[in-house]
């Protein structure tokens, strides 16, 4: 959380009671407003934060197509060693095997280049005898780099590599799957509604802060949502940046005092 992200001045604060037309309530004043008006800013900040976070319908969505084209991979670079064979020195025939020979000399060649271009952009300067220079690291070498200095060494790497990230993958998949079955609920429904979280903060911080019931209702005869409260909930979110409309603050409003309600008459 950004603790940094301040968006309500005492200004700001001062204009959106104007806005409301009400006293606030025995206790309160303009700093301690700003404190909570700030603390939610930054809590709907966070809440945008996380919603932007993959979720598990998106995570099973990119994973599967991930497991599917490393499977794919392992299929196409198997380079298996003959049985009895105590040096590893012989690979059996296989999909890939016909690749070695073709590529002999290409691949080194790119892995040379790679760990060159790797060097020239982790080289830093340095001063020896009064010049500078751009000094690489030689560590940085294909074997380093690559985990491997051989085409035939480098194939088998990518060919165990892909394994690996296909089986990791269809784990997190099924650790997806398990969430959604556990939480009850859909894996692509799991996104949390940041507007909607905060509109129902700042309902029960007006309550709070001017000792009012929150409330909106419609004009009798322009039949568009008005109302104090409506007021200090859509002007606490123009100073969050949030645009939205006064019908979706007001479907909010009602939706949380049906969930309310229900609650009340199954406790009664």
């Amino acid at each position: 959380m950004d603790i940094d992200y301040t968006p309500f001045s005492k200004a700001d604060v001062e204009t959106l009671i104007q806005k409301v037309g009400y006293a606030l309530a025995k206790g309160r004043d303009v700093t301690g407003v700003g404190k909570d008006l700030n603390a939610h800013a930054r809590m709907h900040k966070l809440r945008i934060e996380l919603d932007r976070q993959p979720t598990d319908r998106m995570m099973i969505e990119e994973f599967n197509g991930l497991e599917r084209s490393a499977r794919d991979l392992e299929a196409r670079l198997p380079l298996l060693k003959v049985p009895g064979d105590p040096l590893g020195q012989q690979f059996a025939p296989s999909p890939a095997h016909g690749l070695l020979w073709p590529l002999r000399h290409h691949l080194p060649e790119v892995m040379a280049d790679r760990a060159a271009q790797r060097r020239k952009e982790t080289a830093r300067s340095v001063q020896r005898k009064g010049v500078w220079t751009q000094e690489e690291d030689a560590s940085l070498t294909e074997e380093a780099l690559f985990g491997a200095s051989t085409a035939e060494d480098l194939l088998r790497n990518l060919s165990e590599g892909a394994a690996a990230l296909a089986s990791a993958c269809a784990a997190l998949l099924r650790d997806a799957e398990q969430r959604s079955v556990i939480g009850g609920v859909p894996a692509d429904a799991q996104r949390a509604t940041a507007l909607k979280d905060t509109v129902n903060d700042l309902l029960r911080l007006y309550a709070g802060l001017f000792g009012r019931r929150a409330t909106i209702s419609k004009h009798g005869i322009t039949r568009r949502p008005s109302g104090p409260t409506l007021r200090f909930v859509q002007g606490a979110l123009l100073v969050m940046g949030v645009e939205t409309s006064d019908e979706n603050i007001l479907r909010i409003f009602r939706q949380e005092r049906e969930t309310k309600d229900a609650g009340d008459a199954a406790a009664g």
